[in-house]
């Protein structure tokens, strides 16, 4: 689970991919929707908390904060994030 997490993360992030700018576009949005604090606690979730939260507020404003292909990428590492782990006991 967690080394196909990686590899995605992986693809999203190399050569300034689609994931690579996101950060700071994300954490602006949060910041005006929920708060300051509200940014490092989802950065305790993880990345693909800050993401999801991101796109949705983005999403209520009518703003395309990222494209197509990096909706669809942060949606399969929540899916990849949310099985359970192959427990070999």
């Amino acid at each position: 689970m967690i080394d196909k997490a990686d590899e995605l993360i992986g693809q999203g992030l190399k050569n300034n991919g689609p994931m690579y700018a996101l950060g700071f576009s994300m954490a602006v949005i949060v910041e005006r929707h929920d708060g300051t604090s509200a940014i490092g606690n989802l950065l305790q979730q993880g990345p693909v908390a800050l993401a999801q939260r991101a796109i949705e507020l983005a999403a209520i404003d009518n703003v395309e904060l990222v494209g197509v292909d990096t909706r669809a990428s942060v949606a399969r590492l929540a899916d990849v994030l949310a099985e359970p782990a192959n427990d070999p006991n």
